[in-house]
């Protein structure tokens, strides 16, 4: 049976299958917000800490990339194994 989207909030629901995965999801959901930014012409989400230059779309860009590729190297299913409680991958 597929698997149900969502997330599990009970911590003994949760397993994490390694710290790359999750750095991955939170660059390409920061990159994401970046890329909105510059879509939008909103300055807070281009700048990642307000100190600093802007974060670039080809960077954001690439950002999603690697995180694309780091979920991509422990299968098709790494996402599922996030969110999934039954893990028929």
């Amino acid at each position: 049976m597929p698997c149900e989207w969502g997330v599990h909030i009970g911590l003994s629901k949760i397993e994490i299958a390694s710290f790359a995965q999750i750095a991955s999801v939170v660059s390409m959901a920061v990159s994401a917000l970046v890329l909105v930014g510059w879509a939008f012409d909103i300055d807070v989400p281009k700048r990642v800490v307000p100190e600093l230059e802007r974060v670039k779309p080809n960077t954001a860009i690439g950002f999603i990339l690697l995180g694309v590729a780091l979920i991509a190297r422990d299968g098709v299913g790494a996402l599922e194994y996030f969110f999934c409680e039954d893990r028929h991958i």
